[in-house]
């Protein structure tokens, strides 16, 4: 009986190593299969950078990424080389990008997204004029009837705007919110201990204080106007308004596509199909290559780890000063 046991175990074993082995062997073919297919980038493709999913600044594991729901995010590093790769990939005609109501990124990111993209239209002007590239956005919408400011202000820095008829501009400006949390402990009986040495050491306040004091309320406010005031220098020298009549647009905004290209903001109402059909009278003869599958080809994948984006000190002092960021 021990030894019928003994082969029932052993047998068991042996299927399931038998299992592992193959399951493996399949899994490397597949994965052989796709890198080769990630490398086959036809001329003149299109590279399609889709905004509306989340970007992120640290890579969620790849167990993370399996279990994800909806769209998966994309990491900053990713996004910022693989549009300097472009910039001077034969195969790259131009880029395109999207945008709808989601994903909105913070003011940081945005930053950087429009930085590579102000440096990719610079690198354009050294390249002969049949090698040149274009960057296009076609938006669904910039916040819907939320705040899109972000997404705009990355927009702005692209060669041209499209969007979609029944789309909103949302550059409404940019906020901040606290939740202070001194009521709930007090009720709870809780009393929290913290040590500030200044009026505006405000990192404990949300324990502390039931709302804001004077000194953080001028803090904050102080750095939305730095922001704030960096994305109006940005978006009026990128199309070409003075830094009055954007804030004149803020004011209105929510605005419709239609008085969004009147006001100068985009230069097409257009679906996204139209803005391809106009990508193809620009070139564009390749297919439509989206950005996880260009980072795969070019190894720009997976940027979690390593040494700093390479960036030359004159494209970043061009970026800079087309963003209206302080020197």
């Amino acid at each position: 009986a021990m030894q019928s046991i003994r082969n029932f175990v052993n047998r068991s074993f042996a299927r399931v190593g038998m299992v592992a082995v193959g399951g493996a062997i399949v899994l490397s073919a597949l994965s052989q299969s796709k890198a080769r297919k990630a490398k086959k980038i036809a001329d003149k493709s299109l590279l399609h950078i889709d905004l509306t999913v989340p970007i992120v600044e640290v890579p969620p594991n790849p167990i993370q990424m399996l279990f994800a729901q909806g769209n998966k995010p994309i990491a900053l590093r990713t996004v910022i080389e693989s549009i300097r790769k472009a910039s001077t990939d034969n195969r790259i005609k131009g880029i395109v990008c999207t945008f709808n109501h989601s994903a909105v990124p913070s003011v940081g990111q945005a930053q950087e997204v429009r930085n590579a993209i102000l440096e990719f239209k610079e690198t354009q002007k050294s390249l002969p004029a049949e090698d040149r590239k274009f960057a296009w956005v076609s938006a669904d919408t910039f916040g819907e009837a939320g705040n899109g400011s972000t997404q705009y202000y990355i927009a702005s820095a692209f060669d041209k705007i499209y969007v979609q008829p029944s789309g909103l501009l949302g550059f409404v400006g940019i906020a901040t919110h606290n939740l202070f949390m001194k009521d709930l402990l007090d009720k709870l009986g809780i009393y929290a201990q913290m040590f500030t040495y200044h009026e505006y050491k405000n990192a404990t306040n949300f324990l502390t204080q039931t709302g804001y004091t004077d000194a953080h309320k001028e803090q904050l406010t102080k750095l939305l106007e730095s922001l704030f005031s960096q994305m109006v220098s940005g978006v009026a020298r990128s199309r070409g308004l003075t830094e009055e009549r954007v804030r004149e647009l803020v004011d209105q905004a929510p605005i419709t596509a239609a008085a969004a290209q009147k006001a100068g903001l985009v230069d097409g109402v257009l679906y996204f199909d139209q803005v391809i059909s106009l990508a193809k009278e620009s070139g564009v003869s390749g297919s439509l290559v989206a950005l996880p599958r260009y980072a795969k080809a070019v190894g720009t994948a997976d940027l979690s780890k390593g040494t700093p984006l390479p960036t030359s000190s004159s494209q970043s002092a061009a970026a800079a000063a087309a963003a209206g960021s302080p020197g």
